[in-house]
């Protein structure tokens, strides 16, 4: 981002909604000399593009038979009035096809220049896009609860679309939290049905699937259904404990057997045909214990320093002697920085850093 590709906007805001932007960025970004005209540029461009969270948003709506406008804010936010308010121009770079994006729509709208910045600022004051999605969620939601609601209702005038059991598993399902106790899956199988061992063999397994939960066994307490990546986060912490590590301490370094054995200790088959799995689980395991592999010494080791860029070997080649404790590590490795990986890895499997 050269200077040299960016130009001065020097467009008139009342300056109060200056002195609230200006503080907005600064609270984002940490200073504003730079970052407020950065911050225009990216409002700017958020505006003009659909995020693809609002495709979906606007799928259910149509489905739902409403309208995607968002009372109006799909068109460009209103403007504060430059009557009876101090204002001034503000001398912002941006870049230059930012700018020209920016007058360009002035033109095709009959706006001013002003008025178009002063709608970039009230986007981002207002919410932006996130505002925005809320609002379509917000009415979209409701529809889609009472059509679920009526597509599991036996007196619905949609029960042919389902069988029996497909509806009765959605009712079941509905009856259940995010994650839930087999106690509590048991209790509702047993309310709505006979409670035979018959429909717990047939719901159980159908529920699962259909909520997207996977059972979690337990040694001293009922066994839990967890979301996927809540249960592999748990998987993941397994493997560390078996490698003689825990959530406050790493584990000592190891090689790639001790890691395969670790993996067996698990659960997880360290065969050529799981090779996949185990791969994605050697993942988890380096980016929560924040090792790396080491050609030198031919073991995962901690890293010294995470500013530093570091192979997390996400790509590493499939085992062809069967035994996947002979993996080599270093194959078609990608090389990424810690800083580009914070923002992709899901809660459930933050690093060691995060006190889970």
């Amino acid at each position: 981002m050269t200077t040299s590709s960016r130009v001065k906007l020097g467009w008139e805001v009342p300056d109060d909604r200056w002195a609230e932007y200006t503080a907005k960025v600064e609270e984002k970004w940490g200073e504003t000399r730079l970052y407020a005209g950065v911050q225009i540029e990216e409002s700017w461009r958020e505006y003009r593009e659909v995020h693809p969270l609002e495709s979906y948003a606007n799928r259910l709506l149509e489905a739902a038979g409403l309208s995607r406008e968002t009372h109006g804010k799909n068109k460009f936010p209103s403007v504060p009035s430059l009557a009876d308010t101090e204002s001034s121009r503000q001398f912002v770079r941006v870049h230059e096809d930012v700018k020209h994006g920016m007058e360009q729509y002035a033109a095709a709208n009959d706006l001013s220049k002003h008025e178009v910045l002063r709608g970039v600022i009230a986007w981002y004051l207002g919410g932006s896009t996130k505002e925005r999605l809320i609002e379509k969620l917000e009415r979209v939601v409701p529809e889609a609860e009472r059509a679920f609601t009526q597509v599991t209702d036996n007196d619905s005038d949609t029960v042919d679309n389902l069988d029996h059991t497909e509806r009765l598993t959605r009712e079941i399902a509905r009856s259940l939290g995010d994650r839930f106790y087999e106690n509590d899956l048991k209790k509702v199988i047993n309310a709505k049905t006979s409670g035979t061992n018959h429909f717990h063999r047939v719901y159980t397994p159908r529920v699962a699937e259909y909520k997207g939960v996977k059972r979690w066994e337990n040694d001293d307490s009922p066994d839990i259904f967890l979301p996927l990546e809540t249960w592999k986060s748990k998987q993941t912490r397994l493997i560390v404990s078996h490698l003689g590590g825990d959530m406050y301490n790493p584990p000592p370094a190891f090689t790639i057997n001790e890691f395969a054995q670790a993996a067996e200790n698990a659960g997880i088959e360290a065969k050529m045909e799981n090779w996949e799995t185990v791969n994605e689980y050697r993942v988890r395991v380096l980016k929560y214990i924040e090792f790396t592999w080491s050609d030198e010494t031919e073991h995962f080791e901690p890293v010294d320093d995470w500013d530093a860029e570091v192979h997390l070997n996400l790509n590493a080649a499939k085992p062809n002697n069967g035994e996947i404790g002979y993996l080599d590590p270093s194959v078609d490795t990608d090389s990424i920085t810690v800083s580009d990986q914070i923002g992709k890895v899901e809660e459930s499997t933050m690093f060691r850093t995060d006190g889970r």
